[in-house]
Parts: C-alpha cells; sequence; structure tokens
C-alpha cells in the first residue's frame, strides 16, 4: 500500500497530495518528522538501520522518523514513527523544522 504524502514548496505550503513513491522518485520536497531519543540521563540513542531499507541499509544513525502522512502533524507523525521503528510510545516535542 501506498502512502500519500504532502508535496510542499520552500515555505512549508501544501502544493498537492501524492504518492510517497512518486515524491521519493521525483526529488518532490515532502514533509517528514525525525527524533532524536535522548534518557534522562542525556544519553542519546544510536541504532542501526536495517538491511532490508532502500536508503542507507546497515548505517547507524541518531534519529528516527519518515514520512508525514496526508493531514498528519509533524507530532503525531514522530510518536507514530518512534512506535513502528522502535516501539516507543512516548510524547514528543516539536522543536525545529527547516
Amino acid at each position: 500500500m501506498n502512502e500519500f504524502v504532502e508535496h510542499v514548496d520552500e515555505q512549508d505550503r501544501v502544493l498537492a497530495v501524492v504518492s510517497r513513491g512518486d515524491a521519493v522518485r521525483h526529488g518532490w520536497l515532502h514533509r517528514i518528522a525525525v527524533t532524536v531519543y535522548r534518557d534522562r540521563a542525556g544519553r542519546v540513542l544510536v541504532h542501526r538501520r536495517s538491511e532490508g531499507v532502500s536508503r542507507f541499509p546497515g548505517h547507524y544513525e541518531v534519529v528516527a522518523g519518515g514520512a508525514v502522512t496526508a493531514g498528519e502533524s509533524y507530532q503525531e507523525a514522530a510518536a507514530r514513527e518512534l512506535a513502528e521503528e522502535l516501539g516507543i510510545r512516548v510524547p514528543v516535542r516539536f522543536i525545529v523544522s527547516s
């Protein structure tokens, strides 16, 4: 099943709803949400990407995240991605967009 994302301009204004596959294939800007997970001691979680993913398989990274689906907020997407990728269900705090 293909996800639908919002193709956006440089100011994060929605231009169209498109399939995630098309957005990636054509290099269209679309929203993503990532989180850096820190514990109470301030340590940052570093994890290794699956060998089965299409982009950067087996590489280490400090963020968990992915595409924001059409109609979803950045915070909703970040929380969903943490649950999907790491099995962590925690509130997320919006810090910055670029």
